[in-house]
C-alpha cells in the first residue's frame, strides 16, 4: 500500500508542475497565436493535386488525400494503411516527416511550442512529401 500511495503523490506532483509550466509559460495562449499560422499553412497545401480537402482543430490537422482520378476515401474508409496514405507516410519520412496515415487522411499533431518558422518549415516539408507521393501515384 505505501508503494501505491507514494506512486499517487509522485504522479500528482507530476502533473501539477506540468500545469505550471504551462501556465508559467503561457502555453495556451501560444496555441492560440499559433492557430492561424497552422490553419494558413493547412490551407495552403489546398491546391497540391493529392490534397482534397483538410480538417483543422487546434494545433492538431489532418490532409484529405487521394490520387487524381479517385474520389475522397469517405468516413466508411478502412483503417489499414495503404494506397496514397502509406505513399504520403513513406514519403514524409524521407523529407523527415512524421504523420499518421489514417482512412484517406494524413494526421498532423505537431508540438504545442512549435513556432512560426517551424510552421512553414514543416508546410514545405509536407508539401515536398506530397510531390514524392504523387510521382508514385498509379498511372491512369
Amino acid at each position: 500500500a505505501l508503494i501505491d500511495e507514494g506512486v499517487f503523490h509522485l504522479a500528482a506532483a507530476v502533473a501539477l508542475e506540468v500545469l505550471n509550466i504551462f501556465e508559467e509559460r503561457d502555453v495556451l495562449g501560444h496555441v492560440r497565436k499559433m492557430m492561424p499560422h497552422w490553419n494558413r499553412m493547412l490551407d495552403s497545401l489546398l491546391d497540391h493535386p493529392l490534397v482534397v480537402g483538410n480538417r483543422k482543430w487546434g494545433l492538431a490537422g489532418a490532409g484529405e488525400v487521394a490520387y487524381p482520378g479517385e474520389g475522397r476515401a469517405g468516413p466508411a474508409a478502412s483503417l489499414k494503411v495503404g494506397g496514397v496514405t502509406k505513399d504520403v507516410y513513406e514519403a514524409g519520412l524521407a523529407e523527415g516527416v512524421i504523420v499518421r496515415p489514417l482512412a484517406g487522411c494524413f494526421v498532423m499533431a505537431p508540438p504545442l511550442i512549435i513556432t512560426e518558422a517551424e510552421i512553414a518549415e514543416l508546410g514545405r516539408r509536407v508539401r515536398a512529401a506530397l510531390d514524392r507521393a504523387l510521382a508514385k501515384a498509379p498511372k491512369s
